[in-house]
């Protein structure tokens, strides 16, 4: 049975899950546009996902990999659940632990979570463990680091609004 508290608990991580994803993904455009860093496309998220009921979980190239209906979409909506679920754990953990939200405690889970791309999505879409095989694999590395910093602000950001509201 679900408590007040628990409720609360999961509507606050929801709202600093969703900051922190629109905090990564302004992070993104600026990347993109101002300092030409490549950013992720989300579309080729949705065709990993996409090809998961077929038993399909890695790829060569994902790229390469046969398109599939509303990958574009699946992927955007992989990409907010993904930060709403991680906003969430950040919440239970302030939660059990009876802390309040703080900056570096919102950063370190944040290069935490590096776990998830670097041991599971980049392989699966074909890039190998910790961006092994992509051209420039310390750049991915570094790229992928600095999102999730920006992801932890966001998250940060995120705990805050939900403290003003």
């Amino acid at each position: 049975m679900y408590t007040e508290g628990t409720v609360n608990t999961i509507i606050a991580g929801v709202v600093a899950g969703t900051v922190a994803t629109i905090v990564l993904d302004c992070w993104a455009i600026i990347a993109k546009h101002w300092f030409r860093l490549p950013t992720m496309n989300w579309a080729m998220a949705g065709r990993w996902i996409g090809h998961m009921p077929a038993g399909v979980f890695t790829h060569r190239a994902i790229a390469e990999a046969a398109p599939v209906p509303g990958e574009r979409a699946l992927g955007w909506t992989l990409h907010y659940a993904i930060g709403v679920a991680y906003g969430v754990i950040y919440y239970i953990y302030l939660s059990a632990t009876g802390s309040e939200a703080n900056l570096l405690s919102a950063l370190v889970l944040a290069w935490l979570f590096l776990a998830a791309p670097w041991l599971i999505m980049q392989p699966g879409l074909g890039v190998g463990i910790f961006s092994r095989n992509a051209p420039k694999p310390w750049f991915a590395r570094g790229n992928s680091v600095l999102a999730h910093t920006f992801f932890g602000l966001g998250l940060y950001l995120g705990a805050v609004l939900v403290a003003a509201l």
